[in-house]
């Protein structure tokens, strides 16, 4: 199973104009997509997070994940969870936190944690992923 090999140096060189989504990548999730893609995994589909009753509460990734790269992802995001005061995980296909917002103030810190979830899995990808 071999990752695609993309090889940005940084998350802002991260092309998404390949992606036709409508409406466009969400500005409260744009950072996570970019690290996911920018590993050579395939994002689906993604959303930074609604209140609305018909919506998730919480920022969320779908991937189409092997699993044996599910398996190494779930290794990072732990080690990520080790460090950070909000947890992720994959759940079935969607990397998202394991708690959800009640109101604007914990959506946004939600959003804000999965930008650094991002940095931390664009920075460390390699340890993880150097096998595929």
């Amino acid at each position: 199973m071999k990752l695609q090999q993309i090889n940005p140096q940084t998350l802002d060189e991260i092309d998404l104009s390949d992606i036709k989504d409508y409406p466009p990548i969400d500005s409260g999730i744009e950072k996570l997509v970019k690290a996911l893609r920018g590993i050579g995994l395939l994002t689906v589909a993604s959303c930074e997070g609604h209140l609305t009753q018909d919506k998730h509460p919480y920022p969320w990734v779908n991937l189409s994940l092997h699993p044996e790269i599910k398996k190494s992802m779930l290794e990072i995001i732990q080690l990520y969870n080790s460090q950070s005061e909000i947890s992720w995980t994959i759940d079935h296909c969607a990397i998202k936190p394991l708690e959800s917002a009640y109101n604007e103030s914990e959506l946004k810190k939600l959003q804000q944690n999965s930008e650094s979830l991002a940095i931390f899995l664009f920075n460390n990808y390699v340890k993880f992923f150097s096998a595929y």
